[in-house]
Formats: C-alpha cells, sequence, structure tokens
C-alpha cells in the first residue's frame, strides 16, 4: 500500500495537471468577453477586453513596432484604433455560413475598468435573410463567455439571450436568429443564469474555488464546514442583490484586489491556527460580502444585471451555490481517496495546500493592483 505522503503527491500531481488546463486569471467575465446584438438590419458586436494586452497582441499579428509600455491611455486606445484592420481579420461573423463583413465603429473605456476597452463593431451584411449566425476569435487566450441577444446594441433588456464559454479559437455553436423573436420569461430566464453562476465558480473562477478550498481546509467537522460555506453565502447574496439593485458599487479596481487579498489572508490563517473561531466566522462574513461585490461586477461586464431583477438575481445565486458545493464535494471525495490520519491530515494536506493558495493569493493582489 501507497504511503500517506506518497498519496499526497500523486493526489497533487493529478489536481496540478487539472488546473494547467484551467486559465490562471480568475474572473475572466471581468476581463474578456463578447456580446452580439442580433437586429434584422445588421450584427451588432461588442467586444471586450484589457486594452494594453490587446495592443501588444495586435502589434504582434500587423508585424508593426511594439509601442512603449508607459503608453498613455488615450494613445493606447487610438494606437487600437489605427489598428482596426488588424482587428476585423481576427474576428469571424458567420451568417448562414458566410464570413460577415465586419468595420470597426467605436472604441470606448469601460466604466470602472480604467484598463478595460470595448471595441464595437457593425456587420455590413443585413442579417434579415439569415436563419443561422456563428462566431470565433483568435484574439483572446484562454477562455471567454459570448452572448447573443436579440434587438439593437442600445437595448437595454435583450428579450432573449444565449450564453456560451469558449475556448481560444473554438467555434461558438450555431445560434437560430428567429429563435429571438419571442420574448423570454422571467423565471424561464433564471435557468439561464443558474449555468452563468456555476460556470463562474466552475471550471473559471479559480479564485473563488481557492476561497472556498479555504474554508474547507480548516473544517474539522462538516459543522464547521456549513457554518462557513453559510456565513459567505449569506454575505456574497446580500452584496450581490444590492449591488444589481444599484444600491452598492464600488470599482472593480478594488473589488479585485480585495478579494485576491481574502484568498490568502483565509489560507494563512489556515496555517496558525486549528479550529474554528468566532472571529473567523466574522471575517469569513466581510469576505463574502466583498465576493458578492465581484460577482455583480461580472453580471454587470455582461449586461445580464438590468433585465427580470429576481430572476437573475435567484438564478446566478443558484448557479453559485452548485459551483461551490461541486468544490467542497470534490475537496472532500479527494480528502476521502487520501485516508490520511488526524495527525497526517494537517502536516501533509492542510498546510502544504493552504500555502500555495496564499501564495496565489498573494501573487493575484500584487497582479491586479499593478
Amino acid at each position: 500500500m501507497a504511503s500517506p505522503a506518497r498519496r499526497v503527491f500523486l493526489t497533487a500531481t493529478v489536481l496540478l495537471t487539472i488546473i494547467r488546463g484551467i486559465t490562471l486569471s480568475a474572473h475572466p467575465t471581468a476581463t474578456s468577453f463578447v456580446v452580439i446584438h442580433a437586429a434584422p438590419a445588421a450584427v451588432a458586436v461588442s467586444l471586450t477586453t484589457d486594452a494594453r494586452p490587446l495592443l501588444m497582441k495586435l502589434e504582434a499579428l500587423a508585424g508593426v513596432t511594439p509601442s512603449p509600455a508607459d503608453l498613455p491611455l488615450d494613445a493606447v486606445d487610438t494606437r487600437i484604433g489605427a489598428l482596426g484592420a488588424t482587428i476585423v481579420e481576427h474576428l469571424e461573423l458567420d451568417l448562414d455560413g458566410t464570413r460577415a463583413d465586419l468595420i470597426v465603429r467605436g472604441i470606448e473605456r469601460v466604466k470602472d475598468r480604467p484598463d478595460a476597452i470595448r471595441v464595437l463593431l457593425t456587420s455590413r451584411t443585413p442579417s434579415s435573410a439569415a436563419t443561422t449566425l456563428r462566431w470565433r476569435t483568435s484574439l483572446f487566450f484562454g477562455s471567454y463567455p459570448l452572448a447573443v441577444r436579440a434587438g439593437d446594441a442600445m437595448s437595454a433588456v435583450p428579450d432573449a439571450e444565449q450564453y456560451e464559454w469558449l475556448s481560444g479559437m473554438a467555434i461558438s455553436q450555431p445560434y437560430r436568429l428567429g429563435a429571438f423573436a419571442a420574448p423570454q420569461a422571467g423565471w424561464r430566464h433564471a435557468g439561464r443564469l443558474v449555468l452563468i453562476g456555476f460556470t463562474h465558480i466552475l471550471p473559471v473562477g479559480l479564485d473563488h474555488v481557492l476561497f472556498v478550498l479555504g474554508l474547507f481546509l480548516l473544517a474539522s467537522n462538516a459543522k464547521a464546514l456549513l457554518l462557513q460555506v453559510s456565513a459567505f453565502t449569506v454575505a456574497h447574496s446580500c452584496t450581490l442583490g444590492l449591488a444589481m439593485a444599484g444600491w452598492v458599487r464600488l470599482p472593480g479596481a478594488i473589488v479585485e484586489p480585495l478579494i485576491a487579498a481574502s484568498i490568502a489572508y483565509i489560507a494563512i490563517e489556515n496555517l496558525v491556527t486549528t479550529r474554528l473561531s468566532t472571529w473567523r466566522l466574522g471575517v469569513v462574513f466581510l469576505f463574502g460580502l466583498l465576493h458578492g461585490l465581484g460577482f455583480a461586477g461580472a453580471l454587470a461586464s455582461l449586461g445580464l444585471s438590468d433585465g427580470h431583477f429576481a430572476a437573475t438575481l435567484v438564478g446566478f445565486n443558484v448557479g453559485v451555490e452548485l459551483g461551490q458545493l461541486a468544490v467542497v464535494l470534490g475537496a472532500a471525495l479527494v480528502v476521502y481517496a487520501l485516508r490520511l490520519r488526524p495527525d497526517q491530515y494537517r502536516r501533509l494536506l492542510v498546510r502544504p495546500a493552504s500555502a500555495a493558495i496564499a501564495a496565489m493569493g498573494i501573487f493575484w493582489a500584487i497582479e491586479r493592483v499593478l
């Protein structure tokens, strides 16, 4: 029979292999995403991502001299605009299998995200005769979300919506344009938000995954775990609802580094304490408030928080909770498979895992501040 240390090593190797397939850039909905508005006259595309990485990639693709790293934001926008032809070259919007002719009609900065840019494009090809739409781009690394909506780009509340995650140059599923004709009921809309909430945790919400794992590692029994997860859930549900209602607002430039710091704090505390305290529950609740603002930012980034308030809140929250439950169950299965004695559990699993989570949280905090 393999020794406990060997079982831990083998399990860690498997987990690291899996994690390598997950983008380490947490909150992908807050960095890169695409929204397509399918109207009868034309199709509008809104492409949102971090400006400087986009400029670096465009310059490399165009084979031009790279811009200096300290280029002012307005100059970055101008430079990206000048590379509009390169942007269009690496976007594929297919209508009934025919590539639409896209043009860049504007570039704007994203509110509350000074480093992010939104590129607005329109197809020259009318979509009135088309029946299906597909999308692909090579401008993004890793996974990113795509939302397809009815109406023009100025529509505040879409009548219907599709949503999926795409990885790299993967092509989207085909979207039937005629299916956007009928408005979507609020609670049917909630069903879609369950999937969105779940995918915000798994597979791409690595920061939230690590936070939940940090809670799990200090839980010596089911009650301790339930208390921590309940405090976290109640807190992030409160701020998610308040933020969606417009009563609480905090820029992502502040929220995201604090979320990373919360991950590091929880993991570091795991290294210095062995029991759950009232103080720990209070800290988890406060950090839950921060994570709720992060969830709200993800919804707002995709424009999903404007319509069907109750259905959106419930659907997204249910998806988040299901994602967290999946993380806890997965961690429990790993612990069960290791079959460590109580004296081995902390030495061989809690301490190494907490140290790794703390390092990742500190790295994210520094990265998001810079």
